[in-house]
């Protein structure tokens, strides 16, 4: 009875430890995603600023019609607080046009525009790239394999077979526990 009650003692703690894991985790997550919003935050504002600053009507009053449009959907995209949309308003104005213009810019200014789209596209690429490599693309191959499926839906069956076993045991000794307890 005393083997029984140290090793319920043991299993005991080391859920304990496996709960206090999780939550230290979670806590890391946390910390994690409110530094990401800091951060995404910030840059909204430093973005936003630097815009502003290139595009504000009462420091550029010589500014053209789309650039005035750009600086208002540069203030709706802030009160919104879309940083994606900004950045997408920030290349427009690096282009130095809209993205759906067309007009009679010089042969050299039309390159530099299709040298830095083919840049973009070479890091879309990488990111691409990069994305393959990690879950769930990694298992891309491995579930064409139908032996490899049926040999982890076996070593899962067999797993949870052993788990539900193991969960029958404790079941049991938490009844005689409950039922010393009574006397």
């Amino acid at each position: 009875m005393e083997q029984t009650a140290k090793t319920y003692n043991e299993r005991i703690y080391q859920e304990e430890e496996k709960i206090k894991q999780a939550k230290e985790y979670i806590k890391e997550q946390q910390e994690e995603e409110k530094q990401e919003q800091e951060d995404e935050k910030r840059d909204l504002r430093d973005l936003y600023r630097k815009l502003v600053h290139r595009l504000h009507p009462d420091l550029h009053p010589e500014q053209t019609e789309w650039e005035r449009e750009l600086f208002l959907k540069i203030q709706d995209g802030y009160e919104k607080g879309d940083l994606d949309r900004l950045r997408e308003l920030a290349e427009q104005l690096e282009a130095g046009m809209p993205t759906d213009a067309v007009d009679n810019d010089s042969t050299e200014e039309w390159e530099e525009r299709v040298n830095r789209l083919k840049e973009e596209i070479a890091k879309i690429h990488e990111e691409i790239a990069n994305m393959l490599q990690q879950f769930p693309f990694t298992y891309r191959d491995k579930l064409k394999n139908q032996d490899w499926i049926s040999e982890t839906q076996a070593m899962l069956r067999q797993e949870i077979e052993n788990l539900e076993k193991e969960k029958a045991r404790l079941e049991q000794i938490v009844g005689i526990m409950e039922k010393g307890g009574r006397r």
